[in-house]
């Protein structure tokens, strides 16, 4: 990274990082040699960083789609900065355009712009929200230079950075968020479970590995557009999956009602023939009782005629 002099025309658009002063002279760095290769090629993001970038910025737009209000990826914001005199001969402080590209930004009651440059002040009022995506070469001029203007020259009411990367590249939490108090930052505090709440989002952040989550008051994970037809395609797989489910247990039940009224069926013939066989045993039984009476009979007049012939003999 090199530094040059500032120039002090007001619509110079200046680097990403801060002015800072050497002998009252002001400078700023150029970063341009930060995104450069050893054959002197650009080089672009870190997979996890553009990926959680993009995330950031695809949640925000799906989740104030109906409202009025500006979710930016990667748009240069401007604003006008007073420089201290160099000198004590000097009678006015001399203006310059300060101008940093936060990776993704909100900002509320604003359309969004059709343009690559938002002027704060002229274009809208200053971003409610901004965020910064870690990398190896820029994270401590987020944490330094970056946090500095944001506060004091953007009037960012809050500045969220997040640092996705497997090998870490600031100790303690990945999370890092303050709010505006006045024209400094102040740390953004956390509720027991290390979430925080963001008044300018009004939703928690919340850490996960490369990604920066957001949930909402009741504690539900909002969701991309993406995220949410994936959620409703697995939802309607799971229906479908129930439907057919739902669909062989009645066959099942069906075929065991089916073959419980065979079963019915059955039993009802059984006891149908048991009754026969009873009726048929009774009629045999009162046969068998009629035959025993007329026998019965018989032998009783069989033994009147004994006791007749016999009295008969004796009278001869």
């Amino acid at each position: 990274m090199t530094i040059r002099l500032l120039d002090v025309s007001p619509n110079l658009p200046l680097a990403e990082w801060s002015v800072f002063y050497i002998e009252g002279e002001p400078y700023i760095y150029d970063d341009s040699d930060l995104f450069l290769d050893e054959d002197g090629e650009h080089m672009g993001q870190h997979p996890r960083h553009s990926g959680l970038a993009i995330y950031l910025a695809e949640l925000l737009r799906w989740l104030y789609r109906a409202e009025l209000c500006t979710v930016t990826f990667d748009l240069f914001f401007k604003t006008e900065i007073e420089l201290a005199a160099t000198n004590l001969s000097a009678k006015k402080t001399r203006k310059a355009a300060a101008r940093l590209s936060p990776d993704v930004s909100f900002i509320r009651g604003v359309r969004q712009p059709d343009k690559a440059t938002y002027v704060v002040g002229e274009d809208g009022p200053s971003p409610d929200v901004v965020f910064e995506v870690g990398s190896e070469s820029t994270y401590s001029e987020d944490l330094t230079n970056k946090f500095r203007l944001y506060a004091e020259a953007f009037g960012a009411k809050e500045y969220i950075a997040y640092d996705p990367h497997e090998e870490r590249l600031w100790q303690g939490s990945r999370l890092k968020a303050w709010k505006l108090v006045g024209k400094t930052y102040v740390e953004m505090a956390r509720d027991p479970r290390g979430w925080i709440w963001s008044e300018g989002l009004q939703h928690w952040l919340v850490e996960d590995g490369a990604f920066l989550r957001l949930y909402d008051a009741q504690g539900y994970r909002r969701l991309t557009a993406q995220e949410e037809a994936e959620q409703e395609k697995l939802h309607a797989r799971q229906a479908e999956s129930q439907v057919k489910q739902t669909r062989l247990q009645f066959r099942q039940e069906r075929k065991k009602n089916r073959q419980a009224e065979s079963q019915i069926r059955q039993e009802k013939r059984r006891a149908d023939q048991a009754e026969v066989q009873i009726a048929h045993a009774q009629a045999q039984i009162a046969q068998e009782r009629q035959r025993a009476a007329q026998a019965e009979a018989r032998l009783e007049q069989l033994e009147e005629q004994l006791r007749k012939r016999d009295a008969e003999t004796e009278i001869n």
